[in-house]
């Protein structure tokens, strides 16, 4: 994954601590342990297993696994919240000796739009790294999760689920861009981590991406209209998704506004993203 910034200064936001593990033994047993209460775990529906790769070639073998130290979720696809459709998604991940994720592949999904989505995730998450004889290694984790209700930004599935309702049933209540009291200010943004890019990648100058900003400024049902490949368009999304804006105003009131912005495409141009 290449980290690219654009000349822009990012905060890490809407980063959960849950530090989840496996042990040597457990590792080989295909069993997990954790760091993290059983709320947490269960709060964000994530299982991390040891991959048949880690298992069977001698260099990513560990005696201490690696551990996860943040996270942030998985964005849920728009289409599939839409038709309110669940599903789950497993992504190979390897983590180098830094803890870094270097690479990820999508090995299972129940919809092509789950597996894009979680592969976008794995990619900004940060880790402890596996160890072998006391020194770091580089290993490959297997993790599997369940798209079952959307959280953005610490947000309830129920919240997101009414906003849209009011998007699709009271959409004169969103306020445009344009009409806001003062240019919507952006206080928090992360940096977008984007795969491996084949040649493909370059087609497009521009990612776009729509989100709704809510009164409290949080970034709200985010997804991508135009992409070069839907793995670049998850990738913003998910960076998109846990940026923070001050609340937007109308008529001196907080409100509800309507976002479109271009993300530059790396692989044409690396100039800012631009709001619209």
């Amino acid at each position: 994954m290449r980290n690219m910034k654009y000349n822009l200064i990012f905060v890490l936001a809407g980063l959960f601590g849950a530090e989840i593990s496996m042990s040597g033994q457990d590792a080989l047993s295909g069993k997990v342990s954790t760091e993290a209460s059983k709320e947490s775990i269960s709060r964000v529906r994530v299982q991390m297993r040891p991959s048949e790769e880690a298992l069977a070639q001698p260099e990513f073998r560990y005696d201490v696994a690696p551990v996860m130290r943040f996270m942030i979720l998985p964005v849920y696809p728009y289409a599939q919240l839409v038709k309110n459709l669940k599903g789950k998604a497993s992504v190979v991940m390897l983590i180098d000796s830094k803890g870094r994720s270097v690479n990820s592949r999508v090995v299972d999904a129940s919809d092509p739009a789950f597996g894009y989505a979680l592969a976008a995730a794995v990619d900004t998450w940060v880790f402890r790294p596996a160890t072998r004889a006391g020194k770091p290694v580089t290993t490959m984790i297997m993790f599997d999760y369940e798209f079952a209700e959307p959280e953005i930004a610490n947000i309830s599935g129920e919240a997101e689920r009414r906003l849209l309702w009011q998007e699709q049933n009271d959409a004169q209540s969103i306020v445009p861009v344009e009409k806001l009291d003062s240019a919507l200010q952006l206080k928090s943004r992360r940096p977008i981590e984007y795969p491996s890019a084949p040649g493909n990648f370059a087609s497009k100058e521009h990612t776009v991406v729509e989100f709704l900003v809510d009164t409290k400024g949080f970034v709200r049902l985010p997804r991508y209209l135009e992409a070069s490949a839907p793995e670049l368009g998850y990738a913003a999304v998910q960076a998109v998704s846990v940026w923070r804006f001050e609340p937007p105003k109308h008529g001196g009131r907080p409100v509800i506004v309507r976002v479109r912005v271009l993300v530059p495409n790396p692989l044409v141009n690396e100039s800012a993203v631009k709001t619209r």
